[in-house]
């Protein structure tokens, strides 16, 4: 019995999706690919690289003293957040202050945002932040 070339096709047209940690030489189907790619690529968005999510944002505008503005990530890390970075756009006054993530304050959800005041400053800045976590 021979094999016919469209048999071939249907068979892996209808693979089933291999588990996450399929190491395995099975086809990957695509929306198995799809899903340890997946991405938003927006403003507040995210790409997935296998088990590692790189998530970017921005957040409200603040002035200087401002602690403990809430900002939720674009999608929850399942298991945990490794880092984020705060960074700030400084936007009008004066501006000499530090941003910073405020303590204890990070979660699989989000995280606190706080500018220090560094003197007397009268700026705002919008907080911008990138997170790496799986």
């Amino acid at each position: 019995m021979t094999t016919k070339i469209h048999d071939v096709f249907l068979e892996l047209a209808t693979a089933t999706t291999q588990g996450a940690g399929d190491n395995s030489q099975n086809v990957a189907t695509t929306a198995f690919v799809q899903a340890l790619l997946a991405s938003s690529a927006s403003a507040n968005g995210y790409v997935k690289i296998g088990s590692i999510i790189l998530q970017w944002g921005t957040g409200p505008l603040t002035g200087p003293g401002t602690r403990n503005v809430p900002i939720l990530f674009p999608v929850n890390f399942p298991n945990a957040c490794f880092v984020v970075i705060p960074v700030a756009q400084w936007q009008s006054g004066q501006n000499s202050s530090l941003v910073e993530v405020e303590e204890g304050s990070i979660t699989q959800s989000g995280f606190n945002f706080g500018v220090a005041n560094a003197g007397s400053v009268n700026g705002s800045t919008t907080p911008m932040w990138i997170a790496i976590g799986n």
